[in-house]
């Protein structure tokens, strides 16, 4: 069975199973690194439900699907004959989360999004695990002189410095599954001042995707034991590459200005 022949037996199941079904699709390769019970909390529905979808689409039980998910979208990123082992199927979740970062269909998004960002004065903001995400982003658009406002990673003093933003500056903000309240509370306040939101987060059913004028969609891939952040990097990397491309002349010497400041302050060892 391919991923077009799944896709068309998801769209017939019943509507418990379907919600189920259609996150394999989108999150094939986390299956196989999570139980039961996690994939029924991810998707809103009960054990039992996850194990009828299973059998609805021709397994005779949850691990076999998984076997299956295995197979279909992670044979693809890793070595077949590696897989069995711990190692080689961690390797494997990293390969797909750095593939959904990558991949081609993204480019005319990420040009409009990045010449948004490239042109605008910029608020970031991530709360919790995302917070790393909005830092890097903030720290690299800062090395290359843009005009970014990296918001603190918490609630009260992010909402302080929300309600002195312009309404002609853009919310850059971070979430991926569990998400993290205060983002979305962030977000619906930015919402009601009119300040065009710019989300980057994990799935269609991020609570970010209603509240954004504009998201990105990368995948989080679950490990053995944690959560991959590993796409969301590499898209923060490819957006502020493609961003300085656009201005290559700009960029370069902010950057050296930039790093000669850090010299000057005895910022780097040796």
């Amino acid at each position: 069975m391919n991923r077009f022949v799944l896709a068309r037996k998801v769209e017939k199941l019943p509507r418990r199973q379907l919600v189920v079904g259609r996150f394999a699709l989108r999150h094939g390769s986390e299956v196989p690194f999570i139980t039961v019970r996690q994939l029924a909390t991810r998707t809103g529905v009960t054990g039992a439900t996850v194990v009828r979808c299973c059998r609805s689409l021709g397994f005779s039980g949850y691990s076999e699907f998984q076997d299956f998910c295995r197979s279909l979208f992670l044979t693809q990123v890793g070595s077949s004959s590696d897989f069995g082992t711990q190692e080689s199927e961690v390797s494997a979740g990293l390969h797909a989360a750095l593939h959904s970062a990558i991949r081609q269909d993204l480019a005319e998004q990420l040009e409009r999004v990045t010449e948004r960002i490239f042109h605008s004065s910029c608020c970031i903001a991530g709360f919790r695990s995302a917070y790393s995400l909005a830092h890097y982003l903030a720290y690299l658009l800062h090395m290359v002189g843009q005009d970014i406002h990296l918001l603190p990673n918490n609630e009260n003093a992010a909402y302080d410095e929300l309600t002195r933003m312009r309404s002609d500056q853009v919310l850059v903000i971070f979430s991926t599954y569990p998400y993290a309240s205060p983002s979305i509370r962030i977000a619906q306040e930015a919402q009601k001042m009119g300040i065009e939101i710019l989300a980057v987060t994990d799935d269609l059913e991020s609570p970010l995707v209603s509240l954004a004028s504009e998201f990105i969609l990368v995948q989080q891939v679950a490990l053995q034991f944690v959560p991959s952040r590993l796409s969301f990097f590499a898209l923060i990397e490819r957006m502020v590459e493609m961003g300085c491309a656009h201005q290559e002349r700009k960029s370069r010497k902010q950057l050296k200005s930039f790093l000669a400041d850090v010299q000057k302050q005895s910022g780097y060892w040796g």
